[in-house]
């Protein structure tokens, strides 16, 4: 599974730039209290995004899309750990015509996740953790507040920008 969501970001970006002739910008950002990689992409000529992994707050990134007057068209997510989803509520609001785009498997595990922490994280391991109140709000997430996935991605799908 974690090679086909590599082959997806890959396939992503080429595809996405052979096909429309148009200069992507990808901007990195290393974010949230486990170092998660979130993506901002855009097209230079259609002012069109995608941001991947939307893990913690990213003022950086959201700025970015302000200064540019980009269009929010994607949010992508590579799997469903809750550090890698859980400011999606939040981003959403900002941008709510951006389509969430995820594996139907991937979406389906975000409502099994508490259960597993409950199940496989001993009590003073998960409560030294939630000292750190980023990572406590992490293990608050509430999955319902996850909104169900605009595009199931399968595989040889190919998403455009531009």
């Amino acid at each position: 599974m974690k090679t086909f969501r590599v082959i997806f970001l890959f396939s992503f970006w080429i595809l996405t730039s052979c096909e429309s002739n148009e200069k992507l910008n990808i901007v990195h950002k290393t974010t949230g209290p486990v170092n998660i990689n979130c993506y901002l992409i855009w097209g230079e000529k259609s002012k069109e995004a995608a941001l991947i992994d939307v893990g913690a707050p990213i003022d950086t990134l959201l700025n970015i899309i302000e200064e540019n007057d980009l269009t929010l068209k994607y949010f992508l997510f590579t799997h469903s750990h809750f550090d890698h989803i859980v400011e999606l509520p939040n981003v959403i609001s900002k941008y709510p015509e951006g389509k969430v785009v995820m594996h139907e498997l991937d979406y389906r595990d975000i409502f099994t996740r508490v259960e597993w922490a409950e199940e496989n994280l001993g009590d003073e391991f998960r409560s030294a953790l939630e000292a750190n109140p980023e990572i406590k709000k992490i293990f608050d997430f509430e999955p319902d507040s996850f909104r169900k996935p605009d595009i199931f991605i399968n595989e040889d799908q190919i998403l455009k920008l531009g």
